[in-house]
Order: structure tokens, then C-alpha cells, then sequence
């Protein structure tokens, strides 16, 4: 008697991907230390700026840097609505097609439960990592 193949198998017809916990959990991560290193990036970015503008010499080595100030136009309703009007303002915004952002939007489930089913809030416990990886999320 032939086996029958469940339809979740990858590569089988009717197989409905899965994003897995893992994943999620993957990108939460690196999306908060993105942002920790964009804020540390930030901070000595401004620290370099003011010592450059204010005539600091750079170390003598591999890499020298430059400070390169470049006027950019940017069109916006303030800017704009003084030069045509408020009403040719909103009749422009409105003729234009708005750009579509794409969010993923990765945010705790207030139903959630750990390996051992209780309640979760954040990432696993290091007790139920080896459960989560092994198990998966319990449906």
C-alpha cells in the first residue's frame, strides 16, 4: 500500500509555504540591532562633523575623509504652498499616484505559548530554544 504524502511536504502539489517562528523571531533581532547600530552610527557621525568643522586634523593613515555640503531641492506642501497656493497644492498632491510602501509588521501574539505551553511574551527562554528548533511553533 502506497504512502500517502501530506499536503504541507515542500515540493509537493498543494504544499502552502510556512513563515516559520524562527524567522520572525530572526528578524525582530536584526531589525533592533539595525536600529541600534543606525542610532550609534548617527551619534558618531555628528561627533565627526563637529570636529571636522571645527578644523580638527585627521590622523595620518589608510583613510582620509571629507566633508562635502550639497544643496538638494525637496518638494513639499510648506515649500510649495507660499510659491502656488494652498488649492494648487492639495489639486497637485491629489494628481499624483502615491507611492506604495511595503511594511512587515512583525509584533507578539498575545496567544502565544512556549514549549511548554505556557504563555509567551519575547523570544524563547534558553530552556525552550531546543524544543522551539526541534518542535517548531505548536499549532
Amino acid at each position: 500500500m502506497a504512502k500517502s504524502v501530506p499536503p504541507s511536504v515542500p515540493g509537493r502539489p498543494g504544499h502552502k509555504p510556512v513563515v516559520r517562528q524562527e524567522q520572525l523571531l530572526e528578524f525582530r533581532a536584526l531589525a533592533a540591532e539595525t536600529q541600534r547600530l543606525g542610532q550609534r552610527l548617527k551619534r558618531l557621525r555628528e561627533e565627526l562633523l563637529q570636529r571636522l568643522e571645527a578644523g580638527a586634523d585627521v590622523e595620518p593613515g589608510d583613510l582620509t575623509v571629507e566633508v562635502r555640503h550639497v544643496p538638494i531641492r525637496q518638494l513639499n506642501g510648506p515649500k510649495l504652498i507660499p510659491l502656488l497656493g494652498k488649492d494648487e497644492v492639495e489639486a497637485l498632491r491629489l494628481a499624483v499616484e502615491p507611492t506604495v510602501q511595503v511594511m512587515l509588521i512583525v509584533r507578539e501574539d498575545g496567544n502565544a505559548k512556549n514549549a511548554h505551553g505556557e504563555k509567551q511574551f519575547g523570544p524563547p527562554q534558553p530552556d525552550d530554544v531546543d524544543e522551539w528548533e526541534l518542535q517548531g511553533p505548536q499549532e
